[in-house]
């Protein structure tokens, strides 16, 4: 299990991923979640929309080979502070 993971996000050619499943999916959840909140008090903050399209999703957050996530469901360290300087702060401090 250690080598798929090493030659899945430690392949350094790979920018972006595309696993057909997963990708379908996630597509089809964060969809659902737009259309839920359309006309709500609540915003949803898609993660999804900047980081996939139909090339697939960011797999690197920088130019030095460094993970986005370690597998389907974990962010690695470096991931969740892309995602939070990157998507989420400018949303919350549009609240603040």
């Amino acid at each position: 299990m250690a080598v798929i993971i090493a030659k899945r996000h430690f392949n350094p050619d790979e920018i972006r991923f595309f696993d057909v499943s997963f990708v379908n999916a996630v597509f089809k959840v964060n969809r659902n979640l737009h259309i839920k909140y359309e006309n709500s008090d609540i915003e949803y903050i898609s993660i999804i929309d900047p980081l996939c399209d139909k090339r697939g999703c960011l797999a690197k957050v920088d130019n030095k080979n460094t993970p986005l996530v370690w597998d389907y469901g974990h962010l690695s360290l470096e991931g969740s502070k892309y995602i939070v300087e990157n998507i989420i702060k400018d949303k919350v401090h549009s609240y603040l």
